[in-house]
């Protein structure tokens, strides 16, 4: 449903990198320079190599002096700074040249002294773009409603033709501010699918993200989508799923994430309903139908996170009858 990112860059968590700039002589001092790149988590999120293969270091100088460094490994030493004000700047770039992060800090440097200095390379700040595809069976008519909701609570409504027999309908927004977003789908049709689905889509300044959700029948087989975050994204494992379970049978189902996070928030959905937002959550449901089960993972900061989803059956085909995808609140117990 989604590119598994191989190799990503995490744009939230920090990769030590180091630089010094020792110098020997009378009038010159030295400076210990480490920067790092951030690492993020992201469900959905462009299709670029975000691993650097270079780095370049320009250190700016008193009386106009520059330097420009390429830096592969982890530490380089520039000796033979002069004493005064100098201003550095590290760009990371990928080894398609592209440019994934960027961070400027100064310092005085003072005559035979050193002078230790913390940097942080961001990621670019600037607009891209996100092309949204939901996609299920063709014939069956359903209407579509899909919104994204950034970090700070502000929303963008996605505009997909609606309501719609096509089997995929698309949607592409431009010039969308680089960040996370929360992509939220109320998918109301009578075909035996779930009513909507949770998302999260990670934009990259100057790159087009592409969210493909697809909705579809389940014969009592569950489709997981297990998503890790960015360098890797947060894992998430939903134990004591239950891809079959009867009507009325207790589900008891735990987000199970890596031991470092342990910071974060929970919601659970049940389409696009919230059902939870704790770590562990109980359903019980009354009535026949398939459904979908989402998880989102996210650090307070709102800078890291993941999702998973699960899709499961309720009831066996041919006894469903009247499918009603809105009724599955009834009995629904979130601990």
């Amino acid at each position: 449903m989604k590119k598994y990112w191989h190799r990503v860059l995490a744009f939230m968590a920090l990769l030590p990198m180091l630089i010094g700039c020792p110098m020997p002589e009378i009038n010159s001092g030295t400076v210990n320079l480490s920067f790092s790149v951030p690492q993020n988590s992201k469900t959905s999120a462009p299709d670029i190599d975000i691993i650097p293969e270079r780095y370049i270091v320009t250190c700016t100088g008193p009386q106009g002096i520059s330097r420009e460094i390429v830096v592969r490994n982890t530490r380089v030493t520039i000796e033979g700074l002069l004493y005064g004000e100098w201003a550095f700047r590290v760009e990371a770039y990928n080894a398609a040249g592209i440019l994934l992060a960027r961070g400027e800090e100064t310092c005085t440097i003072e005559a035979g002294k050193t002078v230790n200095l913390e940097l942080t390379a961001q990621p670019l700040y600037g607009p891209g773009s996100i092309v949204i595809n939901v996609i299920w069976e063709a014939g069956c008519e359903a209407e579509i409603n899909a919104t994204l909701r950034s970090s700070t609570g502000s929303q963008i409504p996605v505009v997909l033709n609606s309501p719609s027999t096509s089997g995929q309908e698309s949607a592409k927004i431009d010039e969308i501010q680089a960040g996370y977003y929360t992509l939220d789908i109320s998918f109301d049709n009578h075909c035996e699918l779930p009513a909507g689905a949770m998302d999260m889509v990670w934009v990259f300044a100057g790159q087009q993200t592409d969210v493909n959700i697809n909705f579809q029948r389940l014969d009592g087989k569950a489709e997981i989508t297990i998503t890790p975050e960015i360098p890797k994204p947060i894992e998430i494992t939903m134990l004591g799923f239950k891809n079959h379970p009867g009507i009325n049978e207790s589900m008891i189902v735990t987000a199970d994430i890596p031991a470092e996070f342990n910071n974060v928030s929970y919601a659970w959905y049940i389409n696009n309903q919230l059902v939870s937002t704790e770590k562990t959550v109980e359903i019980k449901m009354d009535h026949t139908g398939n459904y979908l089960l989402s998880v989102i993972v996210s650090t307070k900061d709102g800078r890291q996170g993941g999702s998973a989803r699960a899709q499961f059956l309720v009831g066996e085909y041919g006894n469903l009858g009247y499918w009603d995808s809105g009724r599955f609140d009834r009995n629904v117990f979130a601990d």
